[in-house]
């Protein structure tokens, strides 16, 4: 008997784990209470704070008084998620990254929003289609709705150390961001940046690179790769494509840059806020005040060069170019979802998007904000504010230029075959070897390690 309550203990946490819907609930909640999942993150619990409050005053001009309590989630996401609701403790409104979104929409976790959004006859128009579309995935019935409420776009771009620039390249001026920033243009000043290292920096210059990326990010080598007309995975049919002729193209201009000394081998970012790199593969949340504390606050901010044929060898090829998003998400079991829906709505309110802007970790997705030469997420951090931002937005001449694509590339729409953030974890533990190899041999363990991953 003792062993059959064990094994129907251990069904009904199975049932409530993976379902995440009613099971393992505490008492009632009351109307007028919400909680929300945050990262652990200074920045983020603050302006957790600045947004919770600013909603809750707009309640109470409408009449309603209502109590929020913040939560955080860290960076071991997934963990903090199942013990949340193994505990019944899953917020109502919960943080949630892109390449997480799949995994727990298919699940069941999240609540689609797509009826919540046209009940409200909300104008979509307003805002960067992009991040929409990225919010957007498979859930539990097989269908694609909406699971995320995008509370920024996200791009990558190259930022340049202007001071280091003017001691290695002084005839030489920052280039501009127009239809003339090409990669040929990029390896070009590669080859300036290093020569000027070497004689700048003697014996030492083993340690200083023109360019600090990681390229076992998914925003970086995906685009890449793809630009070139090769491809990583391709979710269609779950097939890898590492050897394909266009990756092989691809790979092999990545590590001549890697053996020319051009960019880092492997990298976590310390060599551009250390000095050490001229130029730096990122995102906005990477703007901080650190910077200033490292004195490499004199800056510019370009786009990925456009992929020309000179560089690629491709005569009609596309330049592709990844995005990404933050937001927030509706906890499926709920029991205020009313409420949780009101504070997603505000979060993309021009009120909303301010307040997450000033955070400096955020670029908004109301187009009007993208665009406003006075927003206030461009003079966030303070060190930026007299620094052309138009690099971290899709607008102007880039929407000529390049094709966007998401960089959550590896979702499946399949509920059997939930494994993309892992698979995003072991691409990158594959580039790592990147350095330590031959070309031809990166490709062939990299095509064998994937395909096994993938099973």
């Amino acid at each position: 008997m003792k062993k059959f309550t064990r094994i129907m203990a251990a069904v009904i946490s199975a049932v409530c784990l993976f379902s995440a819907v009613g099971c393992g609930a505490k008492t009632q909640k009351n109307e007028n209470e919400l909680s929300i999942f945050v990262r652990n993150n200074i920045t983020e619990i603050r302006t957790a704070n600045l947004m919770t409050n600013a909603f809750k005053e707009k309640k109470q001009s409408e009449g309603k008084e209502i109590t929020i309590e913040i939560k955080t989630v860290s960076d071991d996401y997934n963990r903090d998620m199942l013990n949340a609701i193994q505990s019944g403790e899953l917020p109502d409104i919960i943080y949630i990254a892109d390449e997480n979104l799949e995994n727990w929409a298919m699940k069941g976790t999240l609540e689609n929003l797509d009826p919540y959004f046209a009940n409200a006859n909300f104008d979509f128009t307003k805002y960067d289609e992009a991040a929409f579309e990225i919010s957007k995935c498979t859930g539990k019935n097989g269908e694609k709705h909406l699971y995320m409420v995008p509370r920024t776009y996200d791009q990558p771009i190259i930022a340049i150390n202007v001071e280091m620039w003017g001691e290695l390249m002084d005839t030489v001026p920052v280039p501009t961001a127009d239809e003339s920033w090409t990669w040929s243009k990029l390896m070009q000043i590669f080859g300036q940046l290093r020569t000027a290292m070497d004689a700048k920096y003697g014996s030492a210059s083993s340690t200083y690179y023109p360019f600090d990326v990681n390229v076992g990010w998914q925003p970086f080598y995906n685009p890449f790769i793809r630009s070139f007309g090769g491809y990583v995975y391709n979710p269609d049919n779950a097939s890898v494509g590492m050897s394909s002729q266009g990756t092989r193209n691809a790979i092999t201009k990545l590590k001549s840059m890697i053996d020319r000394k051009f960019i880092t081998p492997l990298s976590s970012g310390s060599s551009f806020t250390s000095k050490k790199a001229a130029m730096w593969f990122i995102s906005r949340p990477s703007v901080t005040d650190e910077w200033v504390e490292r004195g490499t606050d004199n800056v510019a901010f370009l786009p990925i060069p456009i992929y020309d044929s000179e560089f690629t060898g491709l005569t009609n090829g596309t330049s592709y170019y990844a995005y990404g998003s933050v937001g927030f998400a509706m906890n499926s079991g709920s029991q205020n979802k009313s409420l949780a829906y009101d504070f997603l709505e505000f979060t993309l309110s021009e009120e909303g998007q301010e307040i997450w802007a000033k955070s400096g970790l955020a670029v908004p997705t109301l187009l009007s904000m993208q665009s406003d030469a006075n927003a206030e997420w461009k003079k966030h951090p303070e060190f930026v504010k007299s620094i052309d931002q138009s690099a971290f937005t899709f607008l102007d001449y880039k929407k000529d230029f390049y094709t966007r694509i998401p960089a959550t590339y590896a979702r499946t729409g399949d509920t059997n075959k939930t494994y993309e953030t892992s698979f995003y974890n072991e691409v990158k533990a594959v580039f790592a070897t990147l350095n330590s190899k031959s070309a031809d041999a990166f490709i062939s363990d990299a095509q064998t390690q994937l395909m096994t991953f993938v099973g």
